[in-house]
């Protein structure tokens, strides 16, 4: 959504001016506000979406907001024990600080720790929760959303394994545990042994367990703009299209990679929404 390296970016000082949703808005004849920050995490774009709704009603802007979700194995935490470490403190990407964003070791160290403990899984749960917080607040403000993943990583496979619902030892009513039991894959035998219920889950983390699967669900149902088949996401439809992407400056010269999207990867998909119709079938509904 930042446009990263393309040429009018400045060195990538603003947001550039030849992302998708700025040649759509061109397109119908609206104007256009990139809220978009480069290396994001859902967290921080939930939080970029809070201070957007705030800007539109300052403005009296009637807005439709659009948001690129990014990679879920992301993550940002707010930090009182980072000031005067965090380039962004109090507010922390820490993935950027695992590769040593902030040229502090002691935040690096403490970044590594946090993804020590905070796993796929977790983080996953983390970003689903962003996106359907973000969604509610718009919708309790009466503002369309159109959401997308500009990421390929939001291929959510993982090993099939046995989820755990309640040790059997002592006996309590609770109604969470009726509704994970009525919504259970198969048994572990394996588990029942040692006196608890538990299901097998899906090879997914989005059907890891019945909560993930419902929650997944839920996220699903609000407005998704789809890139293509088993939530393909922008830069993987970039790949899928040979369109040209950029190098990555920040990455060692002998292990330089391309992954962001350039200016003609960005008109090709300003062509495919334009195409889908969308934004007239909005305009339709609202």
């Amino acid at each position: 959504m930042y446009g990263t390296d393309h040429v009018s970016t400045n060195g990538n000082t603003r947001p550039s001016e030849q992302v998708y949703t700025k040649l759509v808005a061109e397109h119908y004849g609206l104007k256009h506000y990139n809220f978009s920050m480069s290396g994001s995490s859902n967290q921080n774009i939930f939080r970029q979406v809070f201070v957007a709704e705030k800007f539109a009603k300052e403005n009296k802007l009637n807005p439709i907001f659009w948001i690129g979700w990014t990679k879920y194995t992301h993550l940002a935490l707010a930090s009182m024990n980072t000031v005067n470490k965090s380039k962004g403190w109090p507010y922390v990407n820490v993935h950027s600080e695992v590769a040593g964003y902030s040229n502090d070791l002691e935040l690096t160290k403490w970044a590594k720790e946090v993804y020590k403990n905070l796993d796929k899984f977790s983080r996953f749960t983390l970003s689903v929760n962003s996106i359907v917080q973000a969604n509610l607040f718009l919708q309790s403000k009466g503002i369309t959303a159109i959401n997308t993943f500009n990421s390929a990583t939001w291929q959510t496979g993982c090993p099939r394994s046995t989820f755990y619902i309640q040790s059997t030892d002592k006996e309590s009513q609770e109604l969470m545990k009726d509704y994970l039991l009525r919504r259970k894959g198969p048994i572990s035998a394996e588990h029942l042994k040692h006196k608890i219920q538990a299901g097998v889950s899906g090879e997914s983390f989005k059907d890891f367990d019945p909560y993930a699967r419902d929650l997944w669900e839920y996220m699903k149902s609000f407005g998704w703009f789809e890139w293509g088949k088993n939530d393909l996401g922008f830069q993987m439809w970039v790949r899928q299209k040979n369109l040209p992407l950029l190098p990555d400056h920040t990455a060692p010269v002998d292990n330089i990679s391309f992954h962001h999207p350039g200016e003609k990867a960005h008109a090709e998909a300003s062509k495919k929404i334009i195409k889908s119709k969308l934004l007239e079938t909005l305009n339709e509904t609202i």
